[in-house]
C-alpha cells in the first residue's frame, strides 16, 4: 500500500485509462455509481487531460458517436448491462472497452460473451477492484448506511448471507487494488448471548474465499513487495459497545459528535465567510484531505488544537507583518478571527481559518453549556469501572442521576448516560429502564433503544 487510499485508487483509475487511451481522443461513459467513486479521487480536469473527449452517463439520453471509441467504466449491475446492450444494439460507439469497477456475476458477464453485437464492437474487458471510498488516506467506507441494520437486526436474516457476501467482495477489492493478500483473522466474543456473534467469523471466511479465489485465476497476484504479508482483522461493533457513546475529544471525534456536520459524497460544515465584512455570507466548506489545517489537527486533543491554530496563526503575522495591525491581539480565537477580516490578500487562507476557528469555537460552547466536562468524568468511570483515583468509582448511580435531573445536559446525552449505565451494571432490573427514562424526561419510545443493545451484545436486564 502506498502513501494513501485515496492516492492508490485515483492512480488505478487513471492509469486504465490512460493504458488505453495511448494518445488517441475517446469518451468515457459512466453510471451514477462509478462516477461517484471517480468523483471521490479523480477531479474531471485530471480525466480529460488523458485524451478524454467527453464524459457521459450511460443511464441518459446521448447522441450517437459511431466515429469514435469509448472507454465504459460501469457497475457491474444487472441494468447497467442493460444499458450497455442497448448501447451495444444501436452501435453507438466505434470501438468500446469494458472496465468494472468489480467483478461481474457470471451469468451477466454471459449475456456479454453470448452477444455477437457486443463481441463485434469490443476492444477491451477489464475489472479493477475500486468498489469503494477512499474517505481518507488511512480509511475506506463503502457508504451502505443499511449495513448495520441489515447485520443486526433479525428481520434481516434472510438477506445478512447475501449483504456479506456483497461485503466480502468489496474488502476483498480493497485488498487486491492495495496489493495485499492478508492473513484474515477475526474476533469471537466469549459466552455470546446475541445471535450476531457469528457475523465477523463468517465474514472472515467469506472474504478468504474471494481472496483464494482471485489468485487461483490470477498467477501474479499478489505483486511482489518487500512488506511482509499484511494482517486483516474482521470485528465488529459488539466488540467496543462503549467508544460510540462515551464524549471525545480530540478534534474530529468533537466535531462530528457535536457539529451540524453533514456527511454525503463530501463532508461540509457551513460557516460564515468575511464576517463583519460587506461581503459576509454562509458558506457550505468541504472538510476533507485537501484541508491541510484539517489533516494536521484532526486527532489532537481539542486544547492543542486551538493552540495550534492560534500558533500557526502567530506565525503567519510574524511573517507577513505588513499585513496586519501591530497591536492586534493573537492570542484568543476572536481576536484571530477579527484580525483575518482584514486579510482580503489571502482569501483562501481566511477561509480556511475562519472554518476552523468556527468549528473549534462552537465546539468549546457546547462543551460548557452542555458541561461536558461533568459528563465525561461520570462516562469515564462507567466505561473503565474506575474513579479518577484508580478505585472503584462510590455512588455512580447517584451521580448519574444528577446529570440526568440537570437542564443543560442535552437528551442525546441523557440517553447515552443511560446506555452506559447499564451497560457498567451489566444488566438493570428491567422496571427500572422505563424510570430512568421517565426521569430523563426522554420519549418512551427511546426504551426500544435500549433493549435493542441486546442485539449487540449488552445485557439490558437481569
Amino acid at each position: 500500500m502506498g502513501a494513501s487510499a485515496i492516492q492508490d485508487q485515483r492512480d488505478i483509475i487513471v492509469g486504465a485509462i490512460k493504458n488505453i487511451t495511448r494518445g488517441d481522443w475517446k469518451v468515457l461513459v459512466v453510471d451514477n455509481d462509478s462516477k461517484r467513486i471517480l468523483d471521490n479521487v479523480v477531479k474531471e480536469d485530471d480525466i480529460l487531460n488523458e485524451n478524454i473527449a467527453n464524459i457521459e452517463k450511460i443511464e441518459d439520453k446521448r447522441p450517437p458517436n459511431p466515429d469514435m471509441d469509448a472507454i465504459y467504466l460501469l457497475s457491474p449491475e444487472s441494468h447497467i448491462v442493460d444499458c450497455l446492450m442497448a448501447d451495444f444494439s444501436r452501435r453507438r460507439y466505434k470501438k468500446s472497452y469494458l472496465v468494472w469497477t468489480a467483478l461481474l456475476d457470471p451469468t451477466i458477464r454471459r449475456r456479454i460473451d453470448n452477444s455477437a453485437e457486443a463481441q463485434q464492437q469490443l476492444a477491451g474487458f477489464e475489472t479493477l477492484s475500486i468498489d469503494y471510498f477512499p474517505r481518507e488516506s488511512r480509511l475506506v467506507t463503502f457508504r451502505d448506511p443499511w449495513s448495520f441494520p441489515i447485520l443486526y437486526h433479525p428481520a434481516c436474516n434472510n438477506v445478512v448471507a447475501a449483504h456479506m457476501q456483497t461485503l466480502a467482495q468489496k474488502i476483498a477489492g480493497v485488498c487486491i487494488s492495495l496489493g495485499e493478500y492478508p492473513i484474515v483473522r477475526y474476533y469471537k466474543p466469549k459466552a455470546p448471548t446475541h445471535e450476531a456473534s457469528v457475523l465477523c467469523s463468517h465474514l472472515a471466511r467469506f472474504v478468504q474465499d474471494e481472496l483464494d479465489a482471485y489468485a487461483k485465476f490470477h498467477t501474479n497476484f499478489p505483486p511482489p513487495s518487500n512488506r511482509q504479508q499484511g494482517v486483516l482483522i474482521v470485528t465488529d461493533r459488539s466488540m467496543d459497545l462503549v467508544a460510540p457513546l462515551i464524549h471525545e475529544f480530540t478534534y474530529q471525534a468533537m466535531a462530528h459528535d457535536l457539529l451540524p456536520i453533514r456527511e454525503g459524497d463530501k463532508i461540509m460544515y457551513k460557516t460564515t465567510v468575511n464576517q463583519g465584512e460587506p461581503g459576509e455570507e454562509e458558506k457550505d466548506m468541504e472538510i476533507g484531505e485537501n484541508d491541510d489545517i484539517w489533516v494536521r489537527n484532526r486527532h489532537t486533543h481539542m486544547k492543542d488544537t486551538i493552540e495550534r491554530l492560534m500558533g500557526d496563526f502567530q506565525k503567519f503575522i510574524s511573517e507577513n507583518p505588513h499585513f496586519t495591525n501591530q497591536s492586534g491581539d493573537a492570542t484568543s480565537l476572536n481576536a484571530i478571527k477579527d484580525m483575518l477580516a482584514g486579510l482580503p490578500q489571502f482569501q483562501n487562507l481566511k477561509d480556511a481559518y475562519s472554518l476552523h476557528l468556527s468549528m473549534a469555537q462552537e465546539c468549546m460552547n457546547i462543551f460548557q453549556n452542555h458541561k461536558l466536562p461533568d459528563i465525561a468524568s461520570v462516562e469515564q468511570s462507567l466505561a473503565t469501572g474506575l474513579d479518577e483515583d484508580y478505585r472503584k468509582p462510590k455512588n455512580l448511580a447517584d451521580q448519574v442521576i444528577r446529570l440526568l435531573d440537570d437542564e443543560s445536559i442535552s437528551s442525546p446525552d441523557r440517553l447515552r448516560l443511560i446506555a452506559l449505565y447499564i451497560i457498567y451494571s451489566d444488566g438493570i432490573v428491567f422496571e427500572d429502564i422505563p424510570r430512568l427514562i421517565a426521569h430523563a424526561s426522554l420519549p418512551s419510545t427511546n426504551m426500544e433503544t435500549i433493549t435493542n443493545l441486546e442485539l449487540l451484545g449488552a445485557r439490558t436486564t437481569r
